[in-house]
């Protein structure tokens, strides 16, 4: 039985609901974590609510809570799930097993490698070339609940946009 630590699993649950990562999911543009240092337990689960995870090749990752006797609570667990898949996100959480960089890419944990004399450059590119609205479109459309017939909507709206417009005319005259 378990002793009274003055917690109540209530209350718990309450200030679990609130966290950041929830926020950073629900954001409406693309999230990138750029994962310039160890990130275990806590930090892992920032990252998993981040719609890319970019890491230095240097970079280690684990969901650690298991050491502590208790589980990622923050969307961790489910988020990994979805990403690799339930049988490896029991075995990752379960056991709190360290991936360095490459492993996580390899495990889809984490989605691009980048050299360490590169880092910051490459991540800050990937932000710049997603900056903008079809970017954020793409990202609406594929959460829950839409459909195709949204996406085809989604589409059009962009396809009257002079933005749309303005691109299509630089790569025609490409040609020329």
């Amino acid at each position: 039985m378990a002793r009274d630590h003055g917690f109540h699993p209530v209350r718990i649950t309450r200030i679990v609901d609130e966290t950041p990562d929830a926020r950073i999911a629900a954001f409406p543009g693309p999230v990138i974590a750029a994962l310039n240092g160890h990130a275990y337990g806590g930090g892992a689960e920032f990252a998993l609510a981040a719609d890319i995870r970019v890491a230095a090749d240097d970079v280690r990752i684990a969901f650690n809570q298991v050491a502590l006797a208790i589980m990622p609570a923050w969307g961790g667990a489910e988020r990994l799930a979805a990403l690799v898949g339930p049988g490896r996100a029991l075995l990752l959480a379960g056991t709190g097993q360290v991936l360095d960089a490459h492993e996580a890419e390899r495990a889809g944990v984490v989605d691009l490698v980048l050299p360490r004399a590169s880092f910051k450059n490459g991540w800050r590119e990937l932000a710049r070339r997603l900056a903008h609205r079809p970017a954020r479109e793409i990202k609406r459309v594929m959460g829950p609940g839409h459909s195709p017939q949204e996406a085809a909507r989604a589409f059009a709206r962009l396809w009257v946009t002079d933005e749309h417009w303005e691109a299509a005319e630089r790569v025609m005259s490409r040609g020329k």
